[in-house]
């Protein structure tokens, strides 16, 4: 064979024509299969960055109210539960090796601290812009002083006590199924003289849990107490506008309670015939409160008890025994040992006149305000049930404004 064969044998052969289309075809799918590819990828990435952005952006920004066209955020408002929640475990978290105790603390905060918070914050937004239209505003040194207080610690001296029901957080009344109770605990030593070094362990060791706990910092507790401190502000000076008397007509009268009509009757037999009140209430009477001190029932004001008893307690001549009388289901025997006068009023009757104040104040705002509500179970968090190994304990709020 010659050289120029042997270089042509050599050399591969040009595609044909069929091979070429095939070839271009092929080529023309790959690039087809990476289009629909890159396309499904791109999808994919456009739904993953919009569940993203929802989840993370604007879910957490999400109005669950507006007050007067002020937001309340989800974001806010799972801060708060968070820390609120936090609280509950500081101060009775050490107390859930009690069955009991654990069970209230687990139905309070999944029944009643959702709504608690979420009418809580309506509540404190109003009366924000209130304090904005005022030009009321706690200072950094109220709120220092406030939150040293939380810890009873008191750099000038522990404040003189004054009259008036303590100061206590925006919460409106609870509103869990019956049987639901609010945890308790019992009798607590009375704490002796904090030092500032005391005060500071202590207040960083609670920073520090609140950290580890809720993510949330110092700043928070900041703006969480001046928050309580415009509260504080509006309460009192809704207590101040009410005027609320320092006296108010009283009674004082015995009782005798029972389960029927006969069981009344023979009551006011024995005591008609001579035998001792105390004796007769002491054996027949079903109040436990009052039976085993001779049925007195103490001094009281109109608003205390039921209207038909109260009547006949004031207008009933000192001494006399009284019909039997039906109230709620039972039937009372009575007897007025000291006629109606001017007393000094009683704490409990000062506080429920103070906090009708605060209710009607928030009452009124509220009117006044535009409040829309979209509160959904979905936005409280899952919180856990942690505590501190030394946990501190500043105060817990009290559930107290209904108006909010």
């Amino acid at each position: 064979m010659s050289k120029r064969s042997r270089k042509a044998a050599a050399q591969p052969a040009a595609p044909t024509q069929k091979q070429i289309h095939i070839s271009r075809r092929a080529q023309q799918r790959t690039r087809q299969l990476w289009i629909v590819f890159g396309s499904i990828l791109a999808v994919v990435g456009v739904v993953l960055a919009a569940a993203l952005f929802q989840q993370y952006w604007l879910k957490p920004r999400a109005p669950i109210a507006t007050v007067n066209g002020a937001a309340i955020t989800t974001a806010a408002y799972q801060d708060r539960f968070r820390y609120e929640n936090f609280r509950i475990q500081q101060r009775f978290g050490p107390l859930a090796s009690s069955p009991q105790i654990a069970q209230q603390i687990a139905q309070y905060v999944q029944q009643q601290l959702p709504n608690q918070i979420f009418e809580s914050m309506i509540t404190e937004e109003m009366l924000k812009q209130e304090a904005a239209k005022q030009n009321y505003a706690p200072t950094d040194a109220d709120v220092t002083k406030a939150i040293q207080a939380q810890f009873d610690y008191y750099p000038n001296g522990t404040p003189t006590p004054t009259v008036g029901a303590p100061t206590s957080t925006p919460q409106p009344t609870p509103t869990a199924a019956p049987g639901t109770a609010v945890p308790t605990v019992g009798p607590t030593e009375t704490p002796g003289i904090v030092t500032e070094d005391k005060f500071k362990q202590d207040y960083n060791q609670y920073l520090s849990d609140l950290k580890t706990q809720t993510g949330l910092t110092e700043s928070y507790v900041q703006d969480y107490t001046r928050t309580q401190l415009i509260y504080d502000h509006f309460r009192q000076q809704a207590i101040a506008d009410a005027k609320i008397p320092q006296t108010t007509q009283q009674v004082r009268a015995k009782e005798i309670v029972v389960a029927s009509e006969d069981d009344a009757k023979r009551a006011v037999q024995r005591l008609k015939a001579g035998e001792d009140f105390a004796a007769v209430a002491k054996d027949m009477s079903t109040d436990t409160q009052t039976k085993t001190n001779g049925g007195d029932m103490g001094w009281f004001a109109q608003g205390t008890y039921d209207a038909v008893i109260e009547k006949a307690a004031f207008t009933q001549p000192v001494g006399q025994i009284s019909d039997p009388i039906q109230s709620g289901g039972k039937w009372y025997v009575i007897v007025v040992t000291d006629a109606p006068q001017d007393r000094p009023i009683s704490d409990t009757d000062r506080q429920k006149k103070e906090q009708a104040a605060v209710d009607a104040y928030l009452g009124t705002l509220q009117a006044k305000a535009t409040i829309e509500r979209n509160f959904r179970a979905d936005v409280v968090p899952n919180v856990g049930q942690q505590t501190s190994s030394q946990p501190s304990q500043p105060p817990l709020p009290v559930a107290v404004p209904t108006g909010g």
